[in-house]
């Protein structure tokens, strides 16, 4: 328990502690902000009105040709279609309808699969997916009478904790954890509280693993406030939110889309986020009984961590070793949403759950032969 207080105390004192914690407040607030004065949404209002003004008039100038050319009759009927639901779905916008504005979407989305069949609206693969993906997303929300994004619906607390938390990772989240470790870690060098534990008679064994415990837990907190204060950011500007509202998972490679939750989504972020920062802890615990410099120990972590799977983008002999490598699978948000299936097969949740455990356990082990080797801490 004093190992306990001593260390919690430490951590609290540090300038550059209180300087990360309030990185972890500010940032989702004035994400929420800056957001909110640049709404998208807003823009994609418009785009309905725009577009049905456009239907309409090439239904008309399809409906004109038609009376000489008789093929193209059934295209004037599909456009026309197309205006109507379009007219609707502006309407449905404009009075905040989002149970018509579903029906709707989903008809519009229905007819132009139809018209992809028939060969009257020519259509890519990626469009093709993308309808499809519309088609499953909406038929859910409709189904459980909840709000589209368009609504603004990504604004309510736990919606918006769960944007934030996919737009920042990995690179600000992880970063953060990285330099609250190497933080914690190399103050222990500058201030020689790692001579002075060195001198207390208690096992090295179990001094290292209460200090890769509790650097583990602080750096997590750091995730956890973030979490926090986006979710009170947004419960506050907008409302709760709802754990149910969906996330959707597309394998590219056989284009199976199925529905997740927030719910289940936060549960697997959080799960494989706990195994990377204990990685990034035990790492930088490593390099820390090497060198003693904040950037250089950034550096090397930095390397680690990032280089592996930016080789495997530029070099297709680097595939075949990329799921066995953590650094694979940081960009979590791409994980859950089946996009990292796109660059390699094997980067899937269960993998990089089991990638990350490898490590830590070699780690662990590397970590503990040096101290019985050198005899400290």
């Amino acid at each position: 328990m004093n190992l306990l207080h001593f260390e919690t105390l430490k951590f609290i004192r540090k300038k550059k502690t209180l300087i990360l914690l309030l990185l972890a407040v500010f940032l989702p607030i004035a994400n929420y902000i800056l957001s909110g004065l640049f709404d998208t949404h807003e823009t994609e209002r418009a785009d309905f009105a725009i577009q049905a003004s456009e239907a309409e008039n090439s239904a008309q100038q399809i409906d004109d040709i038609s009376q000489n050319e008789p093929a193209a009759k059934q295209a004037a009927k599909q456009t026309k279609k197309e205006a109507t639901i379009l007219e609707q779905l502006t309407s449905d916008v404009s009075s905040n309808d989002w149970s018509a504005f579903l029906k709707h979407q989903i008809a519009y989305d229905q007819l132009q699969l139809k018209g992809t069949k028939e060969g009257s609206i020519p259509m890519d693969i990626e469009d093709l997916s993308r309808i499809h993906k519309q088609i499953k997303l909406n038929t859910y929300l409709e189904k459980h009478h909840l709000e589209p994004e368009i609504s603004g619906a990504d604004r309510y607390g736990i919606n918006y904790a769960h944007q934030f938390l996919s737009v920042t990772t990995p690179f600000l989240i992880f970063v953060l954890v990285l330099f609250a470790v190497i933080d914690i870690l190399n103050n222990e060098k500058k201030l020689k509280t790692r001579d002075f534990m060195n001198m207390i008679p208690v096992s090295k064994s179990n001094l290292i693993q209460i200090k890769l415990m509790l650097n583990a837990l602080f750096a997590f907190f750091l995730v956890i406030i973030t979490t926090i204060t986006s979710f009170l950011t947004g419960l506050i500007g907008k409302g709760l939110g709802t754990f149910r509202y969906p996330v959707l998972f597309h394998n590219p490679a056989t284009d199976q889309i199925h529905i997740d939750t927030i719910g289940v989504w936060f549960l697997k972020y959080f799960s494989l986020a706990s195994l990377f920062i204990l990685l990034i802890t035990l790492t930088a615990f490593l390099i820390s009984k090497i060198s003693t410099g904040d950037v250089v120990n950034a550096l090397i972590l930095l390397a680690i961590l990032f280089l592996p799977s930016a080789l495997g983008k530029y070099n297709n002999g680097f595939d075949k070793i990329m799921p066995f490598l953590p650094s694979s699978y940081l960009n979590i948000p791409n994980l859950l949403s089946g996009e990292a299936l796109s660059q390699n097969a094997q980067l899937t949740f269960t993998n990089g759950i089991w990638s990350c455990i490898v490590f830590i356990l070699l780690l662990y082990i590397v970590i503990f032969v040096i101290t019985k080797i050198q005899k400290k801490i």
